[in-house]
């Protein structure tokens, strides 16, 4: 029969430094111990915490044993943090995990289950985060971002970078500056042709308008717009062309022209993560 119970009421991890996407340094972990009848336990307790990749089995990847865990009405505050009594550090034994799980141990007593998962924190994404953009309202990239520029950079500078982009030797970073995002593609037929990382000039689709009732006259010959505004007719012996601005309409306001068709849109950093 075991002889204790005990839950963890949270699980909190904390960065060091200004760093965002830092490896946690730590886990801020709350608990609950009581007795196996549900009596909450006071007192200093021995507890081994041991971290694993599983809920279940296999070898942990780091652990420490706490001699002297204050536990008050039956709760407990510790944190988890640096090297453990298997010399691992936490902080890169947990880095690539997708999820882990701490195991609890009090005193001379048998491991207590199940192990409770250790989450880790939002701001601290795994390796495979390795060459996502991310958009920052700042000047600079923050630590672990490169900003993408079309810099020529190294396999050797950037290993991880490389490896993700499927790059080798010396190679350039998406050039992000004043462009707009659309998705590679990818065999769907919508933007063939395109690789990824490739960039494409603006464009406005082909089309034509009509004039109904200006003219009235037949006239043999070509007529079309070409250009803001402008009507050219190609007519035997005369040639009939208007050029003028947009003009507001009455309802939608002053036209705006520039020297490229886009929406509204927002100036951010493009920043890559190597």
């Amino acid at each position: 029969m075991k002889a204790f119970n005990c839950v963890l009421a949270g699980v909190f991890t904390f960065l060091v430094g200004t760093n965002l996407w830092a490896i946690p340094a730590g886990f801020n972990v709350q608990g609950r111990l009581t007795d196996a009848n549900g009596i909450n336990k006071d007192g200093t307790f021995q507890i081994k915490f041991s971290v694993f990749a599983n809920d279940i089995g296999g070898s942990p990847v780091w652990e420490k044993n706490m001699p002297t865990v204050i536990v008050k009405n039956g709760n407990f505050q510790i944190i988890l943090q640096g090297q453990g009594d298997n010399s691992a550090q936490l902080e890169s034994a947990v880095k690539d995990l997708e999820v882990a799980y701490v195991e609890i141990k009090v005193g001379t007593e048998p491991p207590l289950v199940p192990r409770q998962p250790l989450l880790r924190s939002p701001f601290s994404p795994p390796d495979n985060f390795v060459g996502a953009v991310m958009w920052f309202y700042r000047t600079s990239c923050p630590n672990g971002f490169i900003k993408a520029d079309g810099t020529l950079i190294t396999q050797a500078a950037y290993p991880n970078l490389a490896s993700a982009m499927g790059k080798t030797g010396n190679f350039n970073l998406p050039d992000l500056r004043g462009e707009f995002i659309r998705g590679v593609d990818d065999g769907r037929g919508v933007d063939p042709g395109r690789m990824l990382g490739s960039a494409q000039t603006d464009a406005f689709q082909g089309h034509k308008h009509s004039m109904p009732g200006l003219y009235t006259q037949a006239w043999p010959g070509q007529g079309g717009f070409v250009g803001p505004g402008m009507f050219e007719g190609q007519i035997p012996n005369r040639t009939y062309t208007t050029n003028a601005l947009p003009v507001d309409d009455g309802q939608s306001g002053t036209p705006r022209v520039a020297a490229e068709t886009r929406p509204r849109n927002v100036a951010l950093l493009p920043c890559v993560k190597y």
